[in-house]
């Protein structure tokens, strides 16, 4: 399996200091910024993360903010691309595109940043009952579990602002990926300087 980092949206997460100038700033942005915290697992997955400071959680989010890199619907997939574009990590925007050529794309080597339902509940009875609309929240999938019909499960990193549902090396079901995601996701490249399991950051 890959190693792939974590990093969650909660704010001085794991003992971090994220760098938020106060909690003001903390309450306004940690509920949006499942973009930056799969943008940083991204950077440090491919080892682009050496400029000092560049890639902590305030100063990556701000650095999006200044490239208009979020709007009022959330995190756009070219500006986290034209992001880590600027760290040297290469990649591509994928829209309406189904489940298996995020599987393709995985086992080819890649790892991808995907539109899905948060809490991968797409289709279940929101509050008011009407079904939850797929994707409006990214997840870093990177890795795939097989049985003898093929693919079962997308292995997956979930941040989230509420610490229970901060999950690393989430094995999500195909069924849930199909009812939860949007068709839009960004694929990485292989072959960028990936980490190795003796280089894996600790957070």
């Amino acid at each position: 399996m890959k190693h792939m980092p974590f990093y969650s949206q909660v704010v001085n997460w794991d003992d971090e200091d994220s760098g938020f100038p106060d909690l003001e700033a903390a309450r306004q942005w940690e509920p949006n910024c499942c973009g930056i915290a799969c943008l940083r697992m991204i950077l440090s997955y491919y080892h682009a993360d050496g400029e000092a400071g560049s890639t902590s959680y305030w100063a990556l989010l701000q650095r999006g903010l200044a490239r208009g890199a979020y709007s009022e619907r959330g995190w756009i997939h070219r500006g986290l691309l034209e992001m880590a574009g600027e760290f040297g990590v290469r990649g591509r925007c994928h829209r309406q595109a189904d489940l298996a050529q995020v599987v393709a794309a995985i086992r080819g080597g890649s790892v991808c940043i995907v539109s899905v339902t948060r809490y991968f509940l797409g289709g279940q009875p929101d509050a008011d009952g009407s079904p939850l609309a797929r994707g409006g929240h990214l997840v870093v999938a990177y890795d795939t579990l097989q049985d003898a019909a093929g693919v079962s499960a997308i292995i997956c990193n979930h941040p989230s602002s509420g610490r229970p549902w901060n999950k690393a090396a989430w094995p999500v079901e195909v069924h849930q990926w199909e009812r939860s995601m949007s068709g839009n996701y960004i694929e990485f490249f292989p072959g960028q300087g990936e980490l190795s399991s003796t280089t894996l950051p600790s957070r």
